[in-house]
């Protein structure tokens, strides 16, 4: 499994600061055939122009150095358990906390990332967020060697408190949104049957489940190859099949799937016309190589939103309070092109 970093906290500022960004980038940029989605189509623009930026932006070059530590990795008690420690289902709580409306987030490091956006969601659509995360413990029910080289032993006890938790919770979470990395030292057999075995240990009757896959890989961490090629940096551009290739996709959407579980496909979030740039509205992409920049994290957050409410057109039946969670982060739901719009959402860049 991969490194860790220093804790930071992204503030809701920098989210709508971000937005701005992505503003004029996608009036900057040509007009190309892009997911009709709100947000979406903004990121998708900003990629298009990085694929000819050559030289790294000033304000980013003092950054390089410290990029390493960019991640989102919690903030005082509200972050991630780490191998060796407790297994005990310890939850944190985010976005508006007071509200009935719950959504739950959990998994790995891959789930951590992503807390910050979630939160800024719940925010501004009043839904209290659950997060449950272990560093280095995927959700799929799975013994792995994490990135210590040892096995955590409490990988699988914490699994099975976070899945008696979820299910246990009153009133029932809205929506529940699990993430991962993919360990590929993992056969892909047991790997998918992990996915689903989790999946179907989670009570579906009482809320939708969604699994988030599609994140790209950079081919090299960025404070090593921006550095070096500063002046051409699209020669540190990855092109979506490299990005892509190391996670199963189509396994890992085929056996959730097969559980009736809605697919968040975030590929939209990285790459465009095939390729993945590192910067990205002037913004670093990844932390690592694998892990995603805060900042990053903050200006895709409104076209997350869109990419998870679009996954309502992928359950059977959705309560009313389900529907209306959806609604709040897909305002186009329902409406003509929104369907076709989402159909090309979840399979974007042929994942």
């Amino acid at each position: 499994m991969r490194g860790l970093g220093q804790r930071y906290v992204v503030s809701m500022a920098l989210i709508l600061a971000a937005t701005t960004i992505l503003s004029s980038s996608a009036m900057a940029a040509s007009s190309s055939k892009r997911i009709g989605l709100p947000g979406v189509t903004s990121i998708e623009s900003a990629l298009e122009k990085s694929m000819t930026l050559e030289s790294l932006p000033k304000q980013l070059v003092g950054q390089l150095s410290g990029e390493a530590n960019s991640m989102y990795w919690g903030s005082g008690t509200c972050g991630a358990s780490q191998p060796g420690g407790s297994s005990s289902a310890t939850e944190c709580v985010l976005g508006d906390v007071q509200a009935q409306t719950s959504v739950v987030l959990y998994g790995d490091s891959f789930a951590l990332q992503w807390a910050p956006s979630f939160s800024a969601l719940g925010l501004k659509d009043h839904f209290k967020v659950v997060m449950f995360s272990r560093l280095g413990c995927p959700f799929a029910d799975v013994k792995i060697v994490d990135w210590e080289g040892s096995v955590d032993a409490g990988c699988l006890p914490f699994r099975q408190n976070v899945v008696s938790a979820i299910n246990s919770m009153t009133p029932s979470p809205a929506l529940v949104v699990l993430s991962e990395e993919t360990d590929v030292n993992v056969p892909v057999a047991s790997w998918t049957e992990g996915i689903k075995k989790t999946i179907q240990q989670l009570d579906q009757s009482k809320f939708p489940i969604d699994v988030m896959f599609g994140e790209a890989d950079a081919g090299t961490p960025p404070s090593a190859c921006l550095a070096r090629y500063s002046s051409h940096i699209t020669q540190c551009s990855t092109t979506a099949k490299t990005a892509l290739k190391d996670l199963d996709y189509p396994q890992t959407a085929s056996a959730a799937l097969s559980v009736h579980a809605g697919l968040i496909n975030t590929s939209p979030l990285f790459c465009f016309d095939k390729i993945c740039p590192d910067i990205v509205a002037n913004t670093l992409v990844h932390s690592d190589s694998w892990h995603i920049d805060k900042t990053f994290a903050a200006i895709t957050t409104p076209a997350l939103a869109s990419l998870i409410g679009c996954t309502d057109y992928q359950f059977q039946k959705t309560s009313a309070a389900d529907r209306a969670l959806f609604k709040g982060l897909l305002a186009t739901l329902g409406t003509p092109g929104a369907r076709s719009a989402c159909a090309e959402s979840f399979d974007a860049n042929g994942v």
